[in-house]
């Protein structure tokens, strides 16, 4: 069943993975590091686990609507777009202030990348192959 799980990560060493309908613990994944984000791709069943190996923490990660793309934002003020199937770097855009929380910004601006700082500004983004801030106003 299609969204039947939620995972969650933390600064223990593991990300464990429930079943959304009752709450029923069905994994625990061990890592050697802290987690400090985690997504499943909503296109397959593939979890992004961000271990804290940064030198900021990675604060949110959100696969693209087609899963073709990881984008991740951090406390260095910084968003990057991952190559899913290359694992390569695609685009860099950098922020005036930590950047808390990101999600694409759905149909039909699918290829908006919307990310959130820790000023309470929210930055649209035009998606790869550059990351351009919208001519549109900071909310």
């Amino acid at each position: 069943m299609r969204w039947s799980m939620v995972a969650t990560a933390s600064y223990l060493p593991c990300v464990r993975i429930h079943n959304l309908l009752d709450g029923s613990p069905l994994a625990a994944l061990d890592h050697e590091a802290p987690a400090t984000a985690c997504c499943f791709s909503p296109s397959t069943s593939h979890l992004a686990v961000v271990l804290d190996n940064f030198q900021a923490d990675v604060t949110a990660v959100t696969f693209s609507p087609d899963s073709s793309m990881l984008v991740s934002c951090s406390m260095d003020c910084t968003v990057r777009v991952w190559d899913t199937a290359a694992g390569r770097q695609l685009a860099f855009f950098m922020g005036d202030a930590a950047l808390t929380s990101l999600c694409f910004a759905g149909f039909p601006y699918a290829d908006i990348i919307v990310a959130g700082d820790a000023g309470g500004c929210l930055h649209f983004l035009d998606c790869p192959p550059e990351l351009q801030p919208l001519n549109c106003q900071n909310y």
